[in-house]
């Protein structure tokens, strides 16, 4: 499986009206972004599967399918929660493996 992981910079009016529902989107950072971006780039195939499943399930705004073998990860679209649960995930994984 492979996974796009999208990083874009958005206006912030654009970003206002895309998240008045949750304006913890706004919180992230874009080192946050970053960091987050590079940890999915050393996960295996196990964690890259529980890292879309829980995309899926906690922000599915930011999911897409573009393939069989291939999704789009929209990380300007995560909100906080789903971030900081991402973050644990990643960094289980990542240590578990070394």
């Amino acid at each position: 499986m492979m996974i796009v992981i999208k990083i874009r910079m958005m206006k912030k009016q654009k970003v206002l009206r895309e998240c008045k529902n949750n304006l913890l989107l706004l919180r992230l950072s874009l080192q946050e972004k970053i960091t987050l971006t590079e940890g999915v780039r050393k996960l295996s195939n196990e964690g890259l599967s529980a890292f879309v499943k829980l995309v899926q399930n906690q922000c599915p705004s930011a999911f897409e399918d573009l393939d069989a073998e291939k999704v789009q990860v929209r990380v300007d679209l995560l909100d906080r929660n789903t971030y900081d649960s991402l973050t644990v995930l990643v960094n289980k994984f990542i240590s578990s493996s070394y």
